[in-house]
């Protein structure tokens, strides 16, 4: 415009205030380092405001979801533990709803009695939110290993993305480790290598279109008894493969 608000196109009214909204921070801990199965975790909450004041009355909520731990040991990060095909419900589950105390802390034991115990090693994450009183939420992340035996078998391939060339021989190193990454000797290992056969049978429908039938099975191709040392190079299991899926 030319400065003249009678000449101009349009114009818009605007009023601004100072305004400073509430700055939250929240810690989330456990002095639990790692979980046996069916023990329970302690989770402990503070949340204050940045300038000190403990947020008392604040709401707190927790939710937990699980998923497997395939590469829990920091000591041994490019080996698989556990059993990789474990799938869970990764929808949150709430496990508490509460507010702060006076001095900005909340705390309660959440309850691990029906996580399977057979899936290998299992990572428990727990989301907790407090929320300011305009509404915004502030977010931290705990997270905890569920370590189901004092000595677990890790597997690292020697092929990438999990994809070995079919008619070859795939290598694997295979140990075993406790949760803190210390190797262990271990004799009379039995491995079993098994084969997901899959045929497919495509044929013509009346409606000018294709579709397929599956027949799979799963075969034994070889079982065999290792022993692994608590140092030194890795055990190197050699298993030849054609096309298709292994375990």
């Amino acid at each position: 415009t030319d400065g003249n608000v009678e000449k101009a196109p349009f114009h818009f009214d605007i009023h601004v205030e100072e305004f400073l909204p509430e700055r939250l921070k929240i810690e989330l801990d456990s002095p639990q380092a790692a979980l046996t199965p069916g023990e329970s975790l302690l989770i402990e909450a503070t949340s204050a405001y940045l300038y000190g004041a403990p947020a008392g009355g604040n709401r707190f909520v927790a939710s937990m979801v699980l998923t497997p731990a395939l590469h829990p040991i920091a000591a041994h990060p490019d080996f698989h533990f556990g059993d990789a095909s474990a799938r869970f419900d990764n929808t949150p589950t709430e496990v508490l709803d509460a507010t702060f105390d006076d001095a900005g802390k909340a705390s309660t034991y959440v309850d691990l009695s029906q996580v399977p115990g057979d899936k290998g090693p299992i990572e428990v994450k727990i989301l907790g939110e407090v929320s300011e009183s305009g509404g915004r939420a502030v977010n931290k992340v705990l997270k905890r290993v569920i370590w189901p035996a004092p000595v677990l078998l890790g597997v690292r391939p020697q092929f990438d993305d999990d994809s070995a060339p079919g008619d070859s021989t795939a290598k694997l190193d295979v140990i075993a480790a406790d949760a803190e990454g210390k190797r262990h000797a271990v004799t009379g290992v039995t491995v079993r290598v098994l084969r997901d056969w899959r045929d497919y049978s495509w044929y013509y429908r009346d409606d000018n279109s294709f579709d397929v039938s599956v027949i799979s099975a799963t075969t034994l191709v070889e079982e065999r008894t290792v022993d692994l040392t608590a140092d030194g190079r890795p055990f190197e299991l050699e298993v030849p493969v054609k096309w298709g899926g292994y375990w």
